[in-house]
């Protein structure tokens, strides 16, 4: 049982990573320290005073970068590596007392895959969206982002089954999306990174 809830806690942060990368870290940093939620014993540093400063700095750039026009696609680019790797380890850091070879392995499977299927799902949102309004639409996009990232990190750590869950539906939802854009696009003729 502890297993599950630690794997659903890991899904539902993992999602958040998919939207910012930094947001659910530092959340998951402050949860620890106010003891809402139990890290691996590997993981405890996350709590100390140092990374949560490191972790509020962090995402006090990415929510700033991510409101300036074409430095978020920019950025895109960069942060989805960033957030499979994020989410592999904050997932990782919810699985207490397992066989470290299954911890990890599940951590990069179910944390790392989901981030990367929201993240792949929101960049080819906000691609449309700079190609259909020139980047106008992007900082309530990045907006839409950042508010979603909070809310998803928060609704893990209390209803962590109801957001592996939702996880779970939003990860389907991603890879439906991006099929969609694809063909769209293939049907149109236009060449775009998703395409490739």
């Amino acid at each position: 049982m502890e297993l599950l809830l630690g794997l659903m806690l890991g899904i539902g942060l993992s999602a958040a990573c998919g939207f910012r990368v930094f947001v659910p870290a530092l959340i998951v940093a402050l949860a620890s320290k106010y003891d809402l939620i139990t890290l691996s014993d590997n993981f405890l540093w996350i709590e100390s005073p140092i990374a949560i400063s490191i972790l509020a700095s962090a995402t006090a750039i990415e929510v700033l970068a991510y409101f300036i026009p074409w430095v978020d696609n920019i950025l895109d680019t960069i942060m989805g590596p960033a957030a499979i790797i994020a989410a592999t380890i904050l997932t990782s850091s919810m699985l207490v007392e397992i066989n470290p070879a299954l911890q990890w392995t599940l951590a990069l499977i179910m944390g790392g895959g989901t981030a990367a299927a929201i993240h792949t799902g929101t960049m080819a949102l906000r691609a449309t969206s700079t190609a259909t309004t020139g980047g106008v639409a992007n900082s309530s996009f990045s907006l839409f982002e950042l508010l979603s990232s909070i809310a998803t990190s928060l609704l893990a750590i209390i209803f962590p089954y109801l957001m592996g869950l939702l996880a779970i539906i939003g990860v389907i939802l991603c890879i439906w999306l991006i099929i969609t854009i694809k063909r769209k696009l293939r049907s149109s003729g236009k060449s775009t990174i998703l395409v490739k």
